[in-house]
């Protein structure tokens, strides 16, 4: 199994150790230590061995933090996204925690997919809320820049919704937050603008209650 070189490296290096004292915690040679850095392929009793010599108590690695790759989920998202819209959850369930928590942010009041959805089947009750009240009229627009640090990973791009049956659209900066832990996605933190999207669903509901004037 090949190793995230580039996290293990950053994981030493966070522990204050050389690669000569990473091998005497992990109870291996030098080389193997920079054969993993390298991005090399492993054993996978020898990933776990890594994975609990690099732990700290506030921070417990796990052997699948080392090999899963957070950004090409990530990307995998963006093409489920991209491609499947509304069936993004059942093309991508697969890279999700059980209890996945997906923050959205915005007032529930203004914007009815806002706030905690939890749970795979939570997640996708948030896309069925979105795309009921959304169609995306550009699908290629959204190609987000994607980010790694760690465990985290962060999609920064651009979309444009919108209204469904109201010809109403805005264009918006959104920027995900993805979370992983023993190689799956545990948190998403979804924030966009939140004040162009209230303001084109308000006016959308005026619209809608604004009585017609009676027939001549």
């Amino acid at each position: 199994m090949r190793v995230r070189g580039e996290f293990l490296r950053l994981l030493r290096e966070q522990q204050g150790w050389t690669q000569d004292q990473l091998a005497d915690h992990a109870g291996y040679s030098d080389r193997l230590i920079r054969k993993a850095e390298a991005g090399g392929a492993l054993h996978p009793d020898t990933i776990e061995v890594l994975a609990d010599a690099l732990s700290t108590e506030t921070a417990p690695i796990f052997p699948e933090d080392l090999v899963t790759s957070p950004a090409a989920a990530v990307r995998s998202f963006v093409e489920a996204y991209r491609k499947k819209e509304r069936q993004l959850v059942a093309n991508f369930h697969t890279h999700l925690d059980d209890n996945v928590e997906c923050f959205v942010a915005g007032d529930p009041e203004q914007i009815p997919f806002a706030g905690i959805w939890k749970t795979v089947d939570g997640f996708d009750s948030f896309w069925g809320s979105f795309f009921q009240l959304f169609s995306r009229p550009s699908k290629e627009l959204y190609t987000p820049t994607v980010v790694t640090d760690g465990l985290t990973c962060i999609a920064i791009g651009q979309e444009q919704v919108e209204l469904k049956d109201a010809n109403q659209m805005t264009q918006s900066w959104v920027t995900i937050m993805f979370k992983f832990e023993r190689g799956k996605i545990v948190k998403i933190d979804d924030f966009f603008d939140t004040a162009a999207t209230a303001q084109i669903i308000r006016e959308m509901r005026a619209k809608r209650q604004t009585p017609k004037s009676p027939e001549t």
